[in-house]
């Protein structure tokens, strides 16, 4: 069935998704959440990694550092981290299956308007459909990416690497650890 329709898939920087996903689970908060995220994900830490002194700063909020290694820490094959992996730092590799899967058009948040527009053009549609909608929230993590990079240590940085390194060679994104 899958043969018969348009497969289409947008990509994002593995480094800037985990950016975007901590900005927007632990930093960026209205107060409005409808679940707590903060405190559940620090009972994550704590049961994975037990009682550490880097994971909360002196405002109780989970550090970035914390965040990036319970991310790597996780297994995508373990029954037990399926739950904890959440799709907006799930490699895409995992996620979507580029490999299996003969998308018709992979583009790119970072050139979201021009790779829509040629979209919409492609699919016939852009008399029906001229842009897409405005982001509900946005938490900006684009030009903070080298900020949250520099909060990482060296091995840090290459073990985040490692762990995404099919989602930078597949859709060439730059290592720059």
């Amino acid at each position: 069935m899958i043969s018969t329709y348009r497969k289409i898939l947008f990509v994002r920087s593995p480094f800037e998704r985990v950016v975007s996903a901590y900005r927007d689970k632990l930093e960026f908060l209205t107060g409005e959440e409808r679940f707590d995220f903060p405190t559940y994900f620090k009972k994550l830490l704590n049961d994975r990694f037990g009682q550490t002194l880097d994971a909360v700063d002196t405002d109780s909020k989970v550090t970035f550092e914390a965040f990036v290694k319970f991310v790597i820490s996780q297994n995508e094959d373990a029954e037990e981290d399926r739950i904890t992996l959440d799709p907006h730092w799930r490699s895409i590799h995992t996620l979507c299956n580029p490999c299996d899967i003969d998308y018709d058009f992979i583009g790119k948040f970072e050139h979201l308007t021009e790779d829509s527009r040629y979209l919409f053009k492609w699919l016939r549609i852009e008399d029906l459909v001229t842009a897409l909608p405005p982001p509900v929230r946005s938490v900006n993590a684009t030009p903070l990416v080298r900020e949250y990079r520099d909060r990482l240590s060296f091995p840090l940085r290459l073990a985040f690497f490692r762990k995404y390194i099919l989602d930078y060679l597949s859709f060439d994104y730059q290592l720059n650890p």
